[in-house]
């Protein structure tokens, strides 16, 4: 999809959303940057149960905010690690720390429910908000058209909004494979980027699953 078309697509999808929620207080996300989130060829998508603040889902007060920087060396992992390399964790990289960095506009973040969000999720709540609003987060999800979806604490409510249930009892690689738009996409089970795990063990725990992920669809085109 070309940039104009997303921003026509999604601004109608805004207007019907506001329309339902009323007078509730909305909360905007999606595609942080579309000119340079159509031009790459990994599209990150952080799906949270609920925004971080009470306005649009921006890194507002970026430095306040961990989970904000968080985010920025996740993604900067997963956007640089591929079948044979692992990118190394950078915690003070300065393409990180800054709010206006090139990694949180590389990404889109969702949000289950479009309100504003709490201290901490309520995951029953979020797997009911995900089931009322299907059809538009679905859409929603179709218009950013990733490449690879990480679920902090939404691997549920994603299954209820594509309506398949693609997670199994057993699995040791934390990654699933579903289609969006005809293509595959990643989808990686993990934690809210505000857990209090070290810094290093939540961003090489994300990256190697990535990493399993790129070398699985790696070795399934090389035995094609």
């Amino acid at each position: 999809m070309d940039i104009k078309s997303y921003e026509k697509e999604n601004k109608r999808l805004f207007a019907e959303w506001k329309c339902i929620a009323d007078n509730i207080p909305f909360i905007k996300d999606g595609v942080m940057n579309a000119d340079v989130w159509f031009k790459n060829k990994v599209r990150p998508l952080f799906l949270f149960g609920e925004s971080f603040g009470t306005d649009d889902n921006s890194p507002e007060g970026y430095n306040r905010k961990r989970a904000w920087r968080r985010i920025a060396l996740w993604t900067k992992g997963i956007m640089n690690t591929g079948a044979t390399y692992m990118e190394p964790f950078e915690p003070w990289c300065k393409d990180t720390i800054h709010p206006d960095n090139k990694y949180v506009d590389s990404i889109a973040a969702v949000n289950i429910k479009k309100d504003t969000g709490k201290r901490k999720a309520d995951y029953n709540e979020i797997c009911e908000y995900a089931k009322a609003g299907r059809k538009l987060l679905k859409k929603q999800i179709e218009l950013c058209d990733p490449t690879v979806i990480i679920c902090g604490g939404t691997a549920r409510a994603l299954e209820i909004v594509l309506g398949k249930q693609f997670r199994q009892r057993h699995n040791n690689n934390l990654f699933y494979t579903v289609w969006i738009n005809g293509h595959p996409v990643t989808v990686i089970d993990y934690w809210q980027p505000s857990n209090a795990y070290p810094e290093v063990m939540n961003y090489y725990c994300l990256t190697e699953v990535y990493q399993r992920a790129v070398r699985s669809g790696y070795r399934e085109k090389i035995s094609a």
